[in-house]
């Protein structure tokens, strides 16, 4: 059979999604491994294929470290890619010819944040596709800041160029095979995409989770709501997520809250604070989850046909909350602004409304029509 190499980032946002699909190819009898900078291997299950290139980016795990919280829009993708995308590209680039000469692939499932990985496929002529998790490449982010996109373009080129290659379209994206994690309704029903796009929906099954998790305190009679700001952003919480709880606390329901250690000092008897849940196991209970929009953890909880509440905080979450306000599947909030009134109404809102469980049930046969892991390897096995 044949050899993948998926080429990925020191991000478990990035991560997560490849592995079932990695799980599906070896099924199928192909080898499959994982590469990326010093502490990739880290953040892989135990028995998964590893190899790190013997270089690191400062700070190791780059979003969740070091990062300035206000940063919004503009600034915090310039900062993404001067901190995050370009060192990567540095010192990826002249390490992974090596690992291709001893893993010897044949095909690459590279990231869209880990640009080192298509430059060496180009650079080999082997065929490789693209990891998208995040949405914002597939709508007109840049549509009104032209400068801004000249600005990306010269990065993106002038890191081609330092690889030896031309400029052919945006290097992040390959012209063999886009695997993007979501569906099409989703991101822009009305918009055509080109042929070699495949859309999988959510990727989650099989993910390693905590087995720790108190199951029985949960009353299947009350509505069961989860809080979490995901593994990147819980940090950020340190208002919003007591808020939340104080707004748990004056309803008749019982909510689950993902919270760093101390930082909830007394929670009410209705509400379990924990430092991580198992989000996955977790979800078949539920009836609501309140989130910063991040992109794995909408498309999990669409996947369960769950309504939302949406507080983006940066990145491509507050692209990610318009599509779920768009799709009638949530309501939006503003992070730095929402108090327990606010967040106890919204939660209301999309437990009471039912064009919101409507709108989050037709995102989520989207989402089953599209295949997940299974149809991504399906696609990727039609590169070699």
């Amino acid at each position: 059979m044949s050899r993948f190499l998926f080429v990925v980032p020191p991000l478990y946002g990035h991560i997560n999604p490849t592995l079932p699909v990695g799980l599906q190819l070896t099924k199928r009898g192909h080898d499959v491994a994982w590469v990326g900078v010093d502490g990739v291997g880290n953040m892989l299950p135990e028995g998964v294929a590893a190899i790190e290139l013997g270089a690191r980016i400062d700070p190791p795990d780059p979003v969740m470290a070091g990062r300035p919280v206000p940063l919004r829009g503009y600034a915090a993708y310039r900062f993404l890619m001067n901190e995050v995308i370009v060192p990567m590209a540095k010192v990826m680039t002249p390490r992974m010819g090596r690992v291709i000469d001893e893993f010897r692939p044949n095909a690459l499932f590279v990231d869209q944040l880990t640009l080192a990985g298509g430059f060496a496929a180009r650079q080999r002529g082997l065929p490789w596709a693209t990891s998208s998790v995040t949405l914002e490449q597939f709508v007109n982010r840049f549509e009104t800041l032209p400068a801004v996109a000249r600005w990306e373009h010269n990065i993106l080129s002038g890191l081609e160029n330092e690889a030896g290659l031309t400029n052919n379209g945006d290097p992040r994206l390959s012209s063999q095979l886009v695997v993007i994690f979501s569906t099409a309704y989703f991101i822009d029903p009305t918009r055509r995409y080109p042929d070699h796009y495949a859309f999988v929906g959510p990727s989650a099954s099989g993910r390693p989770e905590a087995s720790d998790f108190p199951f029985d305190w949960i009353d299947s009679s009350n509505p069961t709501v989860l809080v979490s700001l995901g593994t990147v952003s819980s940090a950020a919480g340190g208002s919003f997520l007591p808020a939340a709880v104080e707004a748990l606390a004056a309803r008749e329901l019982q909510g689950i809250v993902v919270a760093p250690d101390g930082l909830i000092k007394d929670a009410p008897a209705n509400v379990l604070v924990r430092d991580r849940v198992p989000q996955l196991a977790l979800l078949p209970f539920l009836n609501a989850v309140v989130c910063h929009a991040g992109n794995g953890s909408v498309c999990e909880s669409l996947a369960h046909g769950l309504p939302l509440v949406v507080a983006p905080i940066r990145d491509d979450q507050p692209l990610v909350a318009d599509l779920v306000v768009r799709a009638s599947a949530g309501v939006r909030i503003k992070f730095g602004r929402a108090g327990p009134r606010q967040i106890g109404e919204a939660i209301d809102s999309v437990l009471n409304k039912r064009a919101y469980r409507n709108g989050a049930a037709r995102i989520q046969r989207s989402f089953t029509a599209a295949g997940g892991p299974t149809a991504a390897a399906t696609a990727l096995e039609t590169l070699i």
